[in-house]
C-alpha cells in the first residue's frame, strides 16, 4: 500500500515538472516571433536607409 501511493505521487510530481517545462519554451518562441515582426515593419517602413539617414514615408 505505501508502495503504491509512493508511485502514484511520483508519476504526479513527474507529469508537474513536465507541465511547466512545456509553458516556458511556448513564451519565448512567440516572444521572438513577435519582435521578429515588429523589426521586419520597422525595416519595410524606411524608403531610404543608411548608416546616418533614414527617410520614412510622410502624409501628403
Amino acid at each position: 500500500m505505501k508502495n503504491r501511493t509512493s508511485v502514484i505521487l511520483l508519476f504526479f510530481m513527474i507529469l508537474l515538472v513536465l507541465g511547466a517545462c512545456q509553458n516556458g519554451g511556448k513564451e519565448s518562441v512567440q516572444t521572438d516571433k513577435e519582435n521578429n515582426t515588429k523589426q521586419k515593419q520597422e525595416e519595410q517602413n524606411y524608403l531610404y536607409e543608411s548608416k546616418t539617414v533614414k527617410v520614412v514615408e510622410t502624409p501628403g
